[in-house]
């Protein structure tokens, strides 16, 4: 109905509409209703904003400035973070794998290397994979309120 209000419709479309309107009461007042509401659209009065708000606007806007030369170390930064992530999934994705293929057991190589090595080991990619980004990272811009000097 919207379409055939707004005259977007080609004419058979229009035509068969306007028969269907003829024999709709309900569907006449819908087109009424939108028709209403698109005059009183139409009949409100363009604002322009002031003098004052266009200077606030663009006072605003000039704080905000980033130079493209602000957003390449920005990016730098972030591909250690990537880089330990995409190293993260990759080795749990080769041991799900290889479990999976029955290459390797999980449990028998805990029961070899004994809980407390696999917990050093775990501790090593964690601190690896999530400390040592933030600690490069925070070397060259401070991270919520951590830096690293060395």
């Amino acid at each position: 109905m919207v379409s055939y209000v707004l005259g977007d419709l080609t004419e058979d479309m229009a035509r068969a509409c306007q028969a269907h309107l003829d024999r709709c009461a309900n569907c006449r007042e819908t087109v009424a209703s939108f028709d209403n509401l698109i005059s009183a659209i139409a009949s409100e009065p363009e604002t322009m904003p002031s003098a004052f708000e266009s200077a606030a606007l663009a006072a605003a806007l000039a704080q905000f400035h980033v130079h493209r030369s602000a957003v390449a170390p920005a990016l730098q930064e972030f591909s250690g973070f990537v880089l330990a992530s995409v190293a993260a999934f990759a080795v749990v994705a080769t041991v799900v794998a290889l479990q999976s293929l029955g290459v390797v057991s999980v449990v028998s190589v805990v029961t070899a290397v004994g809980p407390a090595a696999l917990a050093l080991t775990v501790v090593a990619v964690i601190f690896i994979s999530s400390f040592l980004p933030i600690a490069v990272t925070a070397r060259r811009r401070p991270l919520n309120g951590m830096t690293f000097r060395g």
